[in-house]
Order: C-alpha cells, then sequence, then structure tokens
C-alpha cells in the first residue's frame, strides 16, 4: 500500500525529499520502491534467490514421514534412504531440513549401559530366587 503511494507520488513529481517528509520515511526507505518499480514495473516482492533445492517435494515429503515416524532416525539413515530413491543429498542437507523446514529437531536415543558378562550373571541369580513370586 505504501510502495503505491510512494511511486505514485514520485510520478507526480514530488522529489525523494519531499515524499519522505510528507508520508515520514527515511530518503532510502523511499528510494527504493521508486527504483524497483522503475526495473520491474510492479510492486510484488520478488521471489527469493538462492541455490535450488537439491531434494524434490516428494523427497521432503519422505524424509518428514521418517522423522515424524521414528524421530530417533539418524540423517545418515535417512540419507542412504534417499540416495535408493536417486536423490543425491548430503547429511548437512537432511540435517537443515530437519531443523529449518521440519520443525521438531531431532533427537538422539538414550545411551544405555552393555549387559556385559557379570551384569548377565547377576541379573540371573536376582532372577532366580524369585521367579515363584507373585503380586
Amino acid at each position: 500500500m505504501e510502495r503505491s503511494k510512494i511511486v505514485t507520488l514520485h510520478e507526480e513529481g514530488y522529489s525523494e525529499k519531499q515524499i519522505s517528509e510528507k508520508l515520514k520515511f527515511s530518503k532510502t526507505a523511499i528510494h527504493q520502491p521508486v527504483v524497483k518499480f522503475k526495473t520491474y514495473a510492479s510492486f510484488q516482492d520478488l521471489s527469493g534467490g538462492g541455490r535450488p533445492k537439491v531434494t524434490s517435494q516428494r523427497d521432503d515429503h519422505m524424509t518428514k514421514k521418517m522423522v515424524v515416524c521414528s524421530p530417533t532416525t539418524s540423517s545418515k539413515k535417512i540419507r542412504s534412504s534417499l540416495l535408493l530413491t536417486g536423490a543425491d543429498v548430503s547429511t548437512p542437507t537432511v540435517k537443515h531440513r530437519f531443523s529449518h523446514e521440519f520443525g521438531p529437531r531431532t533427537c538422539k536415543p538414550t545411551r544405555k549401559p552393555r549387559l556385559t558378562p557379570s551384569v548377565k550373571a547377576n541379573r540371573y541369580a536376582f532372577a532366580k530366587p524369585h521367579l515363584k513370586w507373585t503380586v
């Protein structure tokens, strides 16, 4: 709305300084929409630039589904399943999709102590006398 006012006033012959005083904006804030309208003949925001995505919407959907179904799945496992579908993505790309696009962050599974032979023997020694216990 403001951009159209700025361009209209500029086309009526007002200087950028006069427009900035009238609308209470900085001179730079007046200059940018005028130049943009002269260049592109539009008030709309331009689509974002940047590098195109490596993955397709289908790949993103599959990745999101894997994360939602089992949040402890590692990014390396998801990457390997994406490689099977033909999407050549890196592990950092998968991690970036997690954090920036899918919302929930991944989580590491809880570390549990290994069952060593001595731990197994202690458990068995405890369980054998208590085998016939009831609630």
